[in-house]
């Protein structure tokens, strides 16, 4: 083929591409112009014209879905595209934080323990008092039961520390104690005779053999605290330091140099002279012859 007869045959296809192109554009634009009552029935008629069995079930019509944002929330529309395509707008949102509300502390109740025992003062005989040695005295100390069981008064004070100062080894505290009362636990001692400083520990003693104190643990000691001092031995002992610091003064010199009796002075006697009788003699007569 030479090449005027392919210039021809060019011509003549794009002739039939331009004839079938306005042909497409005469039958959208026909049909665009077409109601949709003429549309249903143009699908009627084509639908009947076919033969049995060669019936196309009708296509989903295209969507196209697009993020409506109404308020803070997006919704999805009809028209072209898919539902995974879509892409929502994003919308600013706020969050608040919450305040925290501090939680005050509970606290837990504890159980005091059964025998426990605090210490109040002493009714007499304070710590570093002085007493002569063999001397009797009452000690008093004043207790306040903290414990959750009662005393009774066959509980006793037992020596636990230190000098007994003549105490008896078990004595009735002679009280019931009710939780959270107090007192008087008293023992009589004798000071020792020798001069020092004595102290001595007691605690109580209940029925069930258990001791305990004073004090948060229960283990404080009641104490009695006295100092010993002998009035004769503190005397001599006073009267001899006093002799040791005394010394003759080496300031003081006799003077070797007499001094002479003033001329007009004259001795003075205080003593009254008693006088002495005079005797007169008696005269001799001699006779004349």
């Amino acid at each position: 083929m030479n090449k005027h007869g392919l210039s021809i045959l060019l011509l003549l296809i794009l002739i039939s591409w331009l004839f079938v192109g306005c042909a497409q554009r005469t039958s959208e634009t026909s049909t665009s112009d077409m109601s949709s009552e003429e549309i249903q029935t143009a699908a009627a008629q084509t639908m009947a014209a076919l033969p049995e069995g060669q019936e196309t079930t009708p296509q989903p019509k295209h969507l196209l879905y697009l993020p409506m944002v109404s308020g803070n929330k997006s919704s999805v529309s009809e028209g072209s595209g898919s539902p995974e395509e879509a892409t929502p707008t994003p919308s600013a949102t706020f969050t608040r934080t919450p305040t925290s509300t501090p939680v005050p502390d509970t606290l837990t109740p504890t159980t005091p323990p059964c025998y426990a025992a605090e210490f109040v003062e002493h009714i007499n005989v304070p710590p570093g008092t002085k007493f002569t040695g063999g001397s009797k005295f009452t000690k008093i100390w004043r207790v306040k039961n903290t414990g959750s069981c009662a005393w009774y008064g066959t509980y006793t004070l037992v020596l636990v520390s230190g000098d007994g100062m003549g105490g008896g080894s078990d004595t009735p505290i002679n009280a019931a104690v009710a939780p959270s009362q107090t007192v008087d636990l008293m023992i009589d001692l004798t000071a020792p005779k020798n001069n020092g400083r004595y102290k001595s520990g007691w605690m109580i003693y209940n029925l069930a053999g258990q001791v305990f104190g004073v004090g948060n643990d229960s283990t404080g000691y009641l104490w009695a605290d006295i100092k010993v001092v002998n009035e004769a031995t503190a005397t001599s002992k006073t009267s001899s330091k006093a002799t040791a610091t005394t010394k003759p003064s080496s300031t003081t010199a006799p003077s070797s140099t007499p001094v002479p009796p003033s001329a007009t002075s004259a001795p003075t006697s205080t003593s009254t002279p008693t006088p002495t009788p005079t005797e007169t003699p008696t005269p001799t007569l001699t006779p004349t012859v």
